[in-house]
C-alpha cells in the first residue's frame, strides 16, 4: 500500500463522453527495470438515469481494472503463463476468448480485463461479448486468478 500512497489520482469530469483512464510507468530501453508512477482515474459525472444507477459498479470496475495493470506489470511473477493462454504467437484465441472487446486488445489488457471480470463476479455493465460457460480459454483465464492472493505474498 505505501507504493500506491498518493500515486492514484482521482478527477471529475461533468461530461457523459467515454471516460479516459491510464496506468502509468516509467521505461526506457537503457533501463532494466520499470519503474511505477500512477494510476490516473478520470471518471465521468453523467447525469443519465443508467449511469446513476451503475455508478458504484463502474468506478469499481475502473479502478480494479487499474490496480490490476500494477499487479500485472510489478507483483505477479508468473504472467508469462496468463501471456500464454491466448498471447503466444502459436495458439492465439478467437475473439470469443475474451471477456470483452478491450481485453482483444493486447495482453496486458487482457489481464487487466480477466482480472475485473474475475475479481467482480461479471457484474453485467462491463462490456464483453457473448460467451457460452463452457468456454475453456475463458476459464482457464479466470481459473489464473484463484491463487494470485497466494502467489503475491510469495
Amino acid at each position: 500500500l505505501k507504493i500506491l500512497d498518493n500515486k492514484i489520482v482521482l478527477n471529475y469530469n461533468k461530461t457523459c463522453a467515454n471516460t479516459k483512464w491510464a496506468f502509468h510507468m516509467l521505461q526506457s530501453s537503457a533501463w532494466k527495470q520499470k519503474i511505477f508512477k500512477s494510476i490516473i482515474l478520470n471518471v465521468n459525472l453523467c447525469d443519465n438515469k443508467s449511469f446513476i444507477q451503475n455508478y458504484t459498479n463502474y468506478i469499481r470496475q475502473i479502478f480494479i481494472h487499474e490496480i490490476s495493470h500494477y499487479i500485472y506489470m510489478f507483483r505477479d511473477t508468473w504472467t508469462a503463463n496468463f501471456d500464454k493462454i491466448c498471447w503466444d504467437t502459436a495458439k492465439g484465441c478467437s475473439s470469443e476468448n475474451f471477456v470483452s472487446n478491450y481485453a482483444n486488445s493486447n495482453a496486458a489488457e487482457d489481464y487487466a480485463e480477466s482480472f475485473a471480470y474475475w475479481y467482480l463476479d461479471n457484474f453485467n455493465w462491463v462490456e464483453k461479448q457473448h460467451w457460452s460457460s463452457s468456454d475453456k480459454i475463458i476459464w482457464e483465464k479466470l481459473w489464473y486468478f484463484n491463487n494470485l492472493a497466494q502467489r503475491l505474498q510469495k
